[in-house]
């Protein structure tokens, strides 16, 4: 009588089928993402954009410091801090880089850290334009508010991604 493939299959390997799956998503098939070649999709969309963002708020520190160097003492505490939340957000900036492309972990909550200081920085900046335009006898042009917009509006959605995103959890993995 021929026996069946199974009857003569080892052990080891009949428990292997018999054991129920471990799929947690009640059925639900989901994609894995593959985390094992580095940063992609939106992620890596949002990494470019901070090596930009590093570059503006280089700028923005070095515009600070040389009006600093050029007159209007009465503002220089004012300005002075405006070049120091743009240089610390710079250095925020390059950390998170470094961060996120060696997939540390803490890279989540360094970024977060960062946007909420961008939103920040960016409305002091605003505030203290409209407050320079306004010294002057000048009224500040519309414009003055749209760096602190575009910060919140942005901000508020890179943060949502970075908490619940799982391409963020599955892709910044590694401890410090």
């Amino acid at each position: 009588m021929a026996e069946r493939i199974s009857d003569i299959a080892p052990t080891h390997v009949k428990e292997q089928e018999e054991r129920p799956s471990r799929n947690t998503n009640n059925g639900k098939k989901t994609k894995k993402i593959d985390n094992t070649n580095g940063i992609h999709g939106w992620l890596a969309y949002f990494t470019f954009g901070l090596i930009v963002s590093v570059c503006f708020s280089v700028y923005n520190a070095y515009e600070g410091w040389s009006t600093v160097k050029g007159g209007l003492i009465a503002f220089n505490f004012q300005i002075d801090l405006d070049a120091i939340l743009f240089s610390i957000l710079a250095l925020l900036q390059i950390v998170s880089i470094v961060l996120i492309v060696k997939r540390f972990r803490i890279a989540k909550t360094v970024v977060i850290i960062a946007l909420i200081f961008t939103m920040l920085t960016y409305s002091y900046d605003a505030a203290l334009s409209a407050h320079l335009y306004s010294y002057e006898g000048k009224v500040a042009p519309s414009n003055v508010y749209d760096g602190v917009s575009d910060a919140v509006f942005f901000g508020a959605i890179w943060i949502l991604y970075f908490a619940i995103s799982r391409r963020v959890k599955q892709t910044l993995v590694l401890e410090v």
